[in-house]
């Protein structure tokens, strides 16, 4: 919104920013974070230098996704919310962004897959990203389809649990129920 503004003093750091993001490399911004800052006595963890570097690089990106949809509806749009009287907030949200979301929706998407496809990019910064620690799971508890399918779900709730489950000794869990059934078709019958 700030790029939008007719306000110099707004607008012209917001340029800045997502221009000085978008024309450098996410790697060259993840070392600047993390070895550049260390450089100046400011400790980063690499955890949060990556997380640091992801948002901001991305933060870029989506601001000029979100002013280009907006730019991308027709003046004349603009002019009938002001006719029928609308404050900017109204216009904005009853009229503009419901608009400018067909428009800005394909690119976001595009923009969330890039996401995770950059989250690799933060291993140089020795930062384990999705792929290496869904390969670490998979070699303790040898679920590589549920692991993968269901990736969100273990990074948010069930990782923790699902790495202690694999440290444990023993065979990967199987609830009750299966251990029953599996053990009574391999049973040998007496005859």
């Amino acid at each position: 919104m700030c790029r939008l503004s007719r306000i110099a003093w707004l607008r012209w750091p917001a340029t800045w920013y997502v221009e000085a993001v978008r024309n450098t490399p996410l790697l060259v911004q993840l070392f600047f974070i993390y070895f550049g800052l260390g450089q100046l006595s400011i400790d980063v963890p690499n955890y949060l230098a990556a997380l640091i570097g992801l948002v901001l690089n991305n933060g870029a990106y989506l601001t000029e996704i979100v002013r280009a949809g907006i730019e991308a509806i027709p003046k004349s749009q603009h002019d009938a919310s002001v006719s029928l009287g609308m404050s900017y907030p109204q216009r904005m949200r009853h009229v503009i962004f419901p608009q400018a979301f067909r428009v800005i929706y394909p690119p976001l998407g595009n923009q969330f897959v890039g996401i995770i496809l950059f989250s690799s990019l933060v291993s140089v910064i020795a930062v384990e990203d999705l792929a290496l620690r869904g390969k670490m799971i998979i070699s303790r508890n040898f679920r590589s389809f549920e692991t993968y399918i269901v990736r969100d779900r273990h990074v948010r709730r069930d990782d923790a649990h699902d790495l202690r489950r694999a440290e444990a000794p023993g065979p990967p869990h199987v609830p009750a129920g299966r251990l029953r059934w599996a053990a009574s078709r391999i049973s040998p019958k007496t005859s």
